[in-house]
């Protein structure tokens, strides 16, 4: 029962962004204090959990993230809820961050590298930017949606078939001035192109396919006619397109490099629509495909062996985490390629100027301290019991980790103008503070041999009302033993639902991307992804530097954030393998380490030395001005092993075994994450934010549902199968 009839105690587990999310939206409506009282509970010093980054007050207060965090364009509810944060917190504008434009920059291009014949090339793929800004509430894209504009975009993919080693430039100075006097239709640019330089295809084709397509998609979404008739034929036009695509270029596909680009994309396009057009996705949804992993399901729908392997393919699985290692389940696949490619606002992603904690978990806490909430850091929770009668959670076990001096922490500090999270705590306000530098603890880590000061019990009804469970999903077989134990359907999700470890590595250079050579340095940012695993994305942050307090002589002119999934080969061992966390860290830097000498010459040719063939290592700024390969000890290296930062995974059919925010079983315990029953179901920023949402509204007693889009309970279906 509750304390106070008009007010609740929340209490709410873990400081992610699903957590805070929820606590955003409570808070969001005046008057809020009179219905809740709300306390955030997290472990160490910081919140941000995945998403979480700190500055090195030892070196130079450079920024240290899990990885490499990506906004994309699509990500409306995320950037809403920033985009609220920012005009609420209301910085002065002669302070960096002071609004979301500013640590926000558009980005209209991705690049992925192709390997062929031994070697590989960058292709860059170009995205047309839109009037729209991200967070802009607009009603959900249906599936219908999606084909029409996949229709419309894939001009925008097809530029990328010439060759180039730059983008965002066209290299044919005749082709360039010639455009610039009277700009061609892009149709006859596009098929004039190809034909010169592959005799691939006859002028028009392309114009036929598309017009016919275009014109049937059309009548499907408008109603027209008879929906089965459109479909048939439509998929007579993409088969008798593929056919004749395929006769031309059939003997180019390694050689010529427009071919095979165009086949590629061609190829992947026709599958995508094929399927959803047999498999009657448009009527009854994505998640209706979720048995088969996609390249599985593109491959039942007519994509060839050559673009299953391509890199367009492997792209979408490498944005979560997958590599070479993991299925990635078709409807969630689907969902989310249309939704980056389709469906984003102002550009296709959009790049942090600052650290995640600083431009994202930053100015958060701060609108959330000054609304009122209570944050409780160094708090670690060990576990929840449940009540004898089998309905609720009776208490909670949280372990205080260390005793503040001024009874409150006050857990960020400046840097530059900007409120910023260390990399460790702020041991001068801990009063055992000296023992944790001394013993090098980590507050955060499952292997900390560090003994916690106090041990407290929560009471429902007494210290809590309602739980919000924001801890992610690997943690919670040992927070959560006794209710997966009684429960088959979180048994289910936790058999089902993967998570894995991540890694992150920042590497600072005295050179920009141009003093490396590489072919995009006319660019003011670049990503590349689908490289060499465990590798596989590669960014230049360089815009960041001014962000952080080097000193004239140490100066970087670029660092470089490398991210990728673990190998499988990496397990995870007891709590009381105290050596573990070191271990993990040496394997990844034995990725960097592997990377410099044997795969970045790549993309940066200047990394290897031209009279001695091996790496420049004294390219990389180390304070300590050390010897060759010893200079990687000044850069960082970030293990994400502990479950509480492993990546949740999208393999196949997994979403039938999510949970609802409102599926717990319990009545006063709520879940969130993007480990949850969403609309999105993937690793990522905008599907935490949506469970956080959904659980904002559990805890009102309202529909879940979002842009009047309504999330279904979690499948019965699955759970009995599980338990048979």
């Amino acid at each position: 029962m509750a304390t106070d009839t008009t007010k609740k105690k929340i209490a709410v587990l873990g400081g992610g962004i699903s957590s805070l999310t929820t606590v955003c939206e409570l808070t969001s409506e005046p008057g809020w204090q009179e219905k809740y009282e709300i306390t955030i509970y997290q472990l160490g010093w910081r919140i941000g959990g995945k998403g979480a980054s700190g500055r090195n007050r030892n070196m130079f207060n450079r920024i240290e993230e899990h990885g490499y965090h990506m906004w994309f364009g699509f990500y409306d509810n995320a950037f809403h809820l920033l985009r609220e944060i920012y005009d609420e917190n209301a910085r002065p504008l002669d302070k960096p961050m002071a609004v979301w434009s500013e640590a926000f920059k558009p980005v209209n291009y991705w690049v992925i590298a192709e390997h062929v014949e031994d070697h590989w090339i960058t292709w860059p793929l170009e995205f047309r930017a839109n009037p729209m800004l991200p967070g802009e509430q607009t009603p959900m894209a249906t599936p219908n949606d999606y084909i029409g504009r996949a229709i419309r975009w894939i001009s925008v993919l097809l530029q990328s078939c010439h060759h180039s080693e730059t983008f965002s430039i066209d290299d044919d100075d005749e082709t360039t001035a010639k455009y610039l006097r009277r700009p061609e239709p892009f149709w006859s640019k596009v098929c004039d192109t190809i034909k010169t330089e592959a005799g691939i295809l006859e002028h028009g084709i392309l114009d036929r396919f598309l017009f016919i397509a275009l014109s049937r998609i059309e009548a499907v979404i408008s109603g027209q006619g008879d929906p089965h008739q459109h479909h048939s034929e439509i998929v007579e036009v993409l088969d008798r397109f593929i056919d004749k695509l395929r006769d031309e270029i059939k003997d180019d596909l390694v050689t010529n490099t427009p071919a095979r680009r165009l086949w590629i994309i061609t190829d992947i396009m026709i599958a995508n629509i094929r399927g959803m057009i047999a498999d009657n996705v448009v009527k009854i949804g994505f998640n209706s495909i979720n048995q088969w992993d996609y390249r599985d399901w593109l491959k039942k729908h007519g994509a060839t062996e050559f673009t299953l392997k391509s890199p367009l393919v492997q792209g979408f699985y490498a944005l979560v985490f997958c590599g070479h290692w993991y299925s990635y389940e078709a409807g969630t696949a689907l969902r989310s390629a249309l939704e980056l490619l389709l469906n984003y606002k102002g550009s296709v992603y959009w790049k942090m100027e600052a650290g995640m904690g600083d431009v994202v978990f930053g100015p958060i806490y701060e609108v959330l301290k000054k609304r009122g909430v209570n944050f409780k850091f160094f708090h670690e929770v060990k576990n929840l019991k449940v009540s004898e009668d089998g309905k609720g959670i009776a208490s909670i076990e949280i372990d205080r980790q260390v005793t503040i001096k001024n009874g409150e922490y006050e857990p960020m500090f400046d840097v530059r103008g900007l409120p910023c999270w260390p990399s460790e705590p702020l041991y001068e306000q801990i009063v055992e503070g000296e023992e944790l530098q001394k013993q090098k603890v980590n507050l955060e880590s499952r292997w900390s041999p560090w003994k916690n000061v106090e041990t407290m019990n929560l009471q429902a009804g007494k210290d809590f009302d309602q739980v919000v469970l924001g801890i992610s999903i690997a943690a919670l077989p040992e927070i959560c033993k006794e209710i997966i134990d009684a429960r088959p359907e979180w048994q289910a999700m936790m058999a089902n639902v993967k998570a894995i470890p991540t890694m992150g590595i920042q590497m600072w250079m005295y050179p920009d991307i141009a003093g490396l050579g590489s072919p995009m340095w006319r660019n003011d940012i670049c990503m590349v992804s689908t490289y060499v695993e465990p590798c596989d994305t590669w960014a230049d942050k360089s815009d960041v530097l001014i962000r952080e307090s080097w000193p004239d002589e140490f100066f970087p002119n670029s660092v470089a954030y490398l991210t990728g999934p673990m190998e499988p080969t990496v397990q995870i061992p007891p709590a009381s393998d105290r050596e573990f966390p070191d271990q993990a860290r040496d394997v990844v830097k034995g990725y960097a380490s592997d990377f410099l000498k044997s795969h970045a010459e790549n993309l940066w040719p200047r990394w290897i030395d031209p009279l001695t063939k091996i790496p420049d290592w004294k390219l990389l700024v180390d304070p300590q001005n050390r010897a060759g390969e010893e200079r990687l000890n000044a850069q960082f290296f970030r293990a994400n092993v502990d479950p509480t930062e492993h990546y949740v995974l999208s393999v196949t059919n997994s979403t039938p075994y999510r949970l609802r925010a409102d599926q717990s079983g319990y009545s006063n315990l709520f879940l969130t994450g993007d480990w949850t029953l969403n609309f999105i179901n993937a690793g990522c920023i905008e599907a935490a934010v949506m469970s956080g949402m959904l659980t904002a509204l559990a805890v009102q007693g309202k529909p879940l549902a979002i842009q009047g889009e309504e999330v279904p309970p979690a499948s019965t279906t699955a759970v009995v199968q599980a338990k048979l």
